[in-house]
């Protein structure tokens, strides 16, 4: 007979193919199964404690995601972000941030028919009115050719009519639609009317014209439908341009064919038309302007000279002196502002001074003292902005609501969307989204707003003299026109575009797509002249050419990659200046390169460390200075391989001096450090030993520094691993955690906590069956000053804690489970809620009620009992007896397999009845099913709402001579 002892499970649990591996040294402190339980550092395998309910995502039906924030260690400055479709919610202290609720209310302030509510405190020519949110359809219409075509009455040849066939892309109601005259040779009285289709022809007219318009000038002109007709989606309607004059004549202008960018619904062959000119071909764009129920009004600020618009409403409350949380949209092109003014009196600013918000999402946290109070939205410019969405968050509540922003990314963008914080600022990137910013400026003031960078970056410059741009006008609003290429498409809009006239470089952002070969432009930094250059370059940034997958801070630069044109390019900004990227060749100017290698490779994630790390889809890169002692610099860059395992999209995780990341296929981590030894960077497997684990994949990961070093990986098929890791100790130990109530783990984050990293999922149950996605918190680990009564082993649980009671409310998010209970630290016996609480047997002061789960921990087999240079492994043996070492644990099961599991007592005489008995520290000695065997297999199983702590393992082994 033997006596080995198992004194740590520091290598967790370890894939099946090294069950024969008696010759590594870690086998020995390894496990075939280590679920819901933590390798510790120190040794001990503890069971993992439960998870608290937090709330129910917005929107159970939809993916949400998790990301951390933190301004600074402090918990009180630390946030979880919840994002959702088009949202975000907050996390802090292990609780949603709410708002309270109020009876203050905003009138209309979604603007959906009017602006009534809301006065005009316009001064000077300036105004308020309301102004319907488009969603604008571009169609074309055919010619004969590339060449100006005649509309009017003053020849024969000359169209009375000019007609589109159109497809409307949403259901809703005709606005306005527009033209573009490039010549005029007598006005004309121009209007438009919606037809139904008839075979390919105009049928009949829906509902009535448009008001009548003068064209006696070149420009845009825009036909107003003052009772707009109603369209339905996925149904063909001509759109009918008419003069309704005898006399009169413009020239509308054919531009180039535009091709399959066209091709649905939208370039559809024009057939006779009522004065007899006949099919056409070529294409003229109109924009036809569709109001739908899902965008509906906006309060417009019309803005004129030095004038201000501005339009304010009275609010009154009984909840003077409570905070109220005031939310907009501001909607305008990028570098509008409005400003807003809440005062105790109207035109007053005594509650928030005039504060400027840009176009994006906010929110504003104020404190009224009087009733009412007044909110005014000003603008100062000369042109028009909008605002729309104004509501104050817990208006005629019954009870204080989550606070939230809403945000440009759908449920689809999520997985995608990566974060970087400097300070209050959170920079957002996404390959299909514009970058945006986040603002804090308090709890529940925040801003959302698309990042107007001053300039920059660009694509190559044009090379080719025979492709120029040419700019109409040297600064305003304006057009720029290609000749000899086609550089322009739809999604240009917000692109910047740069050209050179005799060394002064003019900017201008895209504001308007006309066709593949015309733009329309606001002129950010005026143009040397208005002629044709061939020096010109286009924004790297567009829906065309794809954004930034990721971004960090390094050096003082705002350092940005992964466009899907230029995917392995690094564009660092300003130093100091993180949204300018104006091209220059000083040592502070921004700086851009290609990372070197074979393969254009996606940029993945990146990490300041001492270098730039960087991962892509086929390695990892270091970026440095030429000298590696220097500072990054337009001319003092390198770009210098890593390794060449290849990134996941997944953001990688710096732990000390290493950067943990994902392969590519998804299912290894991997460890990036740098090698004195070999003076360069290694990525060893970090789930070699463990490569059975995550086959399914892995889709989010987070690391908690407090209290173990744990990296918490959630895998695709919902399950939850912990991967304890303490390099410089050799602790490397995975573990496996599968949710109470088969919960479905899809994100985690971590923030800092209390006491500890705060661990938050987001767990998705089937409850009562019906699909709910919860917000869960880890609890606190058990710890040494934990109270017995305050043993937390249940999920997606909660607490009550007051006077003696028996019957427990407010679960309501676990309807119709059966729940473990755990009241006065005594094991009481299961329940199922229903109405949303559960009864007692007996009153409790302090009850924990959640679903349960099972801890297993199964240790390797042992190799002990042969003689000296031989194995016992395969021998026949048997364990009689197993001496369990504990620290401050109560119940577990042990046995040999499942079907032998026998409950370990911990009752004695001297403790009084009708209490759980005390906590355990110390050595319990079980006995085994006598049994002889090839294995000498420990099953230890804890699956009551108690702690276990198994710090060493002492079997009684007696190994065959056979």
């Amino acid at each position: 007979m033997v006596n080995p002892i198992k004194t740590n499970f520091t290598a967790g649990i370890l894939d099946p193919r090294l069950f024969g591996r008696t010759d590594l040294s870690w086998y020995y402190n390894g496990c075939e199964e280590l679920q819901n339980m933590i390798a510790l550092p120190h040794g001990p395998a503890i069971r993992r404690v439960g998870t608290r309910h937090i709330a129910e995502v917005k929107d159970s039906a939809s993916f949400h995601r998790l990301q951390p924030f933190e301004f600074s260690k402090e918990v009180t400055q630390a946030y979880g972000f919840v994002f959702g479709d088009k949202s975000l919610r907050l996390l802090r202290e292990r609780a949603e941030v709410v708002v309270e609720a109020t009876d203050a209310a905003i009138s209309n302030g979604t603007f959906d028919n009017d602006i009534t509510g809301w006065d005009d405190r316009s001064n000077g020519s300036a105004a308020i009115e309301h102004n319907l949110d488009l969603a604008a359809s571009v169609d074309t219409l055919q010619f004969a050719g590339t060449f100006i075509r005649n509309w009017g009455d003053a020849a024969a040849a000359d169209r009375k009519h000019v007609a589109l066939k159109f497809t409307a892309p949403e259901s809703g109601t005709v606005v306005n639609a527009s033209i573009a005259v490039v010549g005029v040779t007598a006005a004309i009285t121009a209007e438009a009317a919606i037809y139904t289709d008839n075979a390919g022809s105009p049928g009949s007219i829906v509902g009535t014209a448009s008001d009548t318009l003068v064209i006696g000038t070149t420009g845009t002109f825009t036909l107003v439908f003052s009772t707009p007709p109603a369209v339905t989606g996925a149904t063909d309607y001509w759109i009918v341009f008419s003069d309704t004059l005898t006399t009169g004549n413009v020239n509308v202008s054919a531009c180039a064919d535009q091709g399959s960018a066209f091709a649905t619904g939208r370039n559809d062959t024009i057939t006779s038309i009522t004065d007899g000119s006949g099919p056409t071909t070529g294409d003229l764009r109109v924009k036809i302007n569709i109001a739908t129920a899902a965008t509906n009004g906006r309060l417009a600020l019309v803005g004129a000279g030095s004038s201000v618009a501005a339009a304010e409403q009275d609010v009154t409350t009984t909840n003077t002196g409570q905070s109220h949380v005031l939310t907009f949209r501001v909607l305008g092109a990028l570098g509008d502002t409005v400003t807003l003014r809440i005062g105790n009196t109207s035109e007053g600013d005594q509650v928030l001074t005039e504060t400027e918000f840009a176009v994006g999402t906010h929110s504003v946290a104020f404190t009224p003292q009087m009733s009412p109070f007044y909110i005014q939205f000003r603008n100062a410019q000369n042109k028009t902005v909008a605002v729309d969405d104004v509501t104050l968050l817990g208006s005629g509540a019954g009870a204080a609501v989550p606070f939230e922003l809403a945000t440009p990314y759908e449920t689809a963008d999520l997985p995608r969307l990566k974060l970087n914080q400097t300070f209050d600022v959170v920079y957002l990137f996404h390959p299909q989204r514009p970058q945006h910013k986040l603002l804090r400026f308090g709890d529940t003031s925040w801003s959302m707003v698309q990042i107007d960078f001053t300039d920059g970056p660009y694509l190559p410059e044009n090379v080719d003299e025979t492709k120029t741009l040419r700019p109409l006008a040297t600064s305003g609003e304006t057009t720029v026109e290609a000749v000899g290429h086609m550089p322009f498409a739809s999604t240009d809009v917000d692109r910047l575009i740069r050209i050179n006239h005799s060394g002064t470089w003019g900017v201008a952002r895209v504001t308007e797509f006309i066709s593949a070969t015309e733009v329309r432009v606001t002129v950010l930094t005026n143009f040397g002249a208005a002629t044709a250059q061939a020096a010109w370059r286009l924004g790297l940034w567009s829906e065309t050419s794809g954004f930034s997958t990721h971004g960090t801070i390094h050096e003082e630069r705002l350092v940005q990659g992964g466009a899907a044109v230029a995917p392995d390019r690094i564009d660092g900004s300003k130093i100091g200046a993180f949204e300018d990227y104006t091209p220059g060749t000083e040592d502070d100017d921004p700086l851009s390169r290609s990372l070197a290698g074979n393969q254009a490779n996606n940029i993945l994630w990146m990490i300041s460390a001492e270098a730039l790390l960087i991962g892509t889809l086929g390695r990892e890169v270091r970026l440095v200075a030429d000298d590696q002692q220097s500072a990054l610099t337009p001319s003092n860059s390198r770009a210098r391989k890593a390794t060449t395992r290849g990134s996941a999209d997944i953001l990688a995780v710096e732990v000390g001096d290493a950067v943990l990341f994902v392969q590519r296929q998804g299912r290894t981590v991997r460890e990036l450090a740098f090698n004195l030894e070999s003076d360069g960077f290694r990525a060893p497997s970090m789930t070699r030993r463990a490569q059975h684990l995550p086959l399914s994949g892995i889709r989010d990961m987070a690391y908690q520094q407090e209290p173990w070093s744990v990296l918490w990986v959630v895998l695709n098929s919902g399950d939850l691993l912990g991967f304890t890791y303490v390099r410089e100790e050799e602790v490397l130990a995975w573990h496996l955690h599968k949710l109470g109530g088969n919960g479905v783990v899809e994100a985690v984050t971590t923030i800092p906590g209390t006491a500890q990293d705060d661990v938050y999922l987001i767990v998705r149950r089937t409850i009562n069956g019906q699909t709910r996605r919860y917000i869960e918190v880890l609890e606190n680990e058990f710890e040494a000053d934990t109270a017995q009564e305050d043993a937390f082993f249940v999920d997606s649980g909660l607490t009550y804690d007051g006077a003696p009671a028996t019957t427990i409310s407010g679960l309501d998010h676990l309807e119709g489970e059966t729940v473990q209970i755990l009241a006065d630290g005594a094991v009481h016996p299961d329940r199922t809620v229903s109405g949303g609480q559960i009864v007692l047997r007996s009153a409790a002061s302090k009850v924990h009620v959640g679903l349960g789960y099972q801890s297993r921990l199964k240790p390797v087999r042992f190799d002990a009992g042969a003689s000296p240079g031989s194995s016992a492994q395969g021998r026949k043996q048997r364990v009689s007896s197993v001496v369990v070492r504990l620290n401050r644990s109560l119940g577990f099961k042990i046995g040999r397999d499942d079907a032998s599991l026998n409950e370990a007592f911990f009752r004695s005489t001297d403790d009084p009845m009708g209490k759980a008995p005390p906590l355990f520290t110390g050595d319990k000695e079980q006995a085994m099913p006598s049994k002889w065997d090839r294995a000498n297999d420990i099953l230890i199983v804890q699956d009551a709402p108690l702690p276990l702590e198994v710090v060493a393992l002492m079997p009684q082994i007696t190994v065959s001579e056979d």
